[in-house]
């Protein structure tokens, strides 16, 4: 759901922190429409989860990821008193994948204002959080219907989602749906261990229709992270939009 995982060695190196590159970017990138797929009014909470958790769950079966144009942008700040320490901006061609680490070329790459060669661009991926709502979901969460909100002008579902693991893979959070076609529309959360050195999270996606699917539009995320002697203090703003997005459909 964030590459922000450090060590010693790379605090030395001017800590390569991911540019919204992070195990939160696959979470849920598409949610399928079925024929029909609005949910009535009427429809009781369990009803309403067992509709959204069939759309989601065949999208695991036919892609493994999406690819997409990322812009993104990194801000470094002093936790303490926010003074802006360092900014970073990048455009990369990025493969975001449900279930392995994240691929990336890197178009252009940009420290403070001035370009540098793409290969400074040398922000590391991991591994993915384990996605709600697909065929493993209920050993890793707890989803459940909490009622509706309005998010940026549409009413949607609440799904409460409560990992079963206290693990740096296991999302924790709420994802709207709309209440009209079940589509995806906004995921906010952290998740629920933090890696060494990071003091607190919070992540917040938006996503799009592309075609007959359901993709990530933009968002951020920001991290707070305090590693003695090596990194103190420090507090990372991120943001992306995404781009001519394209799903990656599953071998056959």
């Amino acid at each position: 759901m964030v590459n922000f995982l450090l060590s010693a060695n790379e605090c030395r190196k001017n800590v390569k922190i991911a540019l919204l590159a992070g195990p939160m970017m696959a979470v849920m990138v598409l949610a399928l429409p079925a024929p029909g797929s609005a949910a009535p009014r009427g429809e009781d909470p369990e009803t309403v989860l067992s509709r959204i958790r069939e759309k989601v769950t065949v999208m695991y079966d036919r892609y493994i990821g999406v690819e997409a144009r990322r812009e993104i942008e990194s801000k470094q700040y002093d936790s303490r008193n926010f003074e802006l320490r360092t900014s970073y901006r990048a455009v990369v061609i990025r493969k975001e994948y449900f279930y392995k680490k994240a691929e990336y070329t890197v178009l252009q790459f940009f420290k403070d204002g001035k370009e540098l060669p793409p290969k400074k661009y040398n922000f590391r991926t991991v591994d993915p959080v384990f996605p709600p709502l697909d065929r493993n979901n209920d050993e890793n969460y707890r989803v459940t219907v909490t009622g509706k909100r309005v998010i940026g002008g549409r009413e949607c579902y609440e799904l409460e989602i409560v990992p079963k693991k206290k693990t740096k893979r296991h999302l924790s959070g709420k994802a709207y749906f709309t209440v009209n076609g079940l589509d995806l529309y906004y995921i906010e959360g952290t998740v629920a261990d933090y890696p060494f050195g990071v003091k607190s999270l919070e992540i917040k996606l938006y996503f799009k229709k592309a075609g007959d699917i359901s993709v990530l539009s933009h968002g951020g995320y920001i991290v707070k992270i305090d590693i003695p002697v090596f990194y103190s203090h420090r507090m990372f703003v991120n943001t992306f939009r995404s781009f001519d997005d394209r799903p990656i459909p599953a071998p056959k």
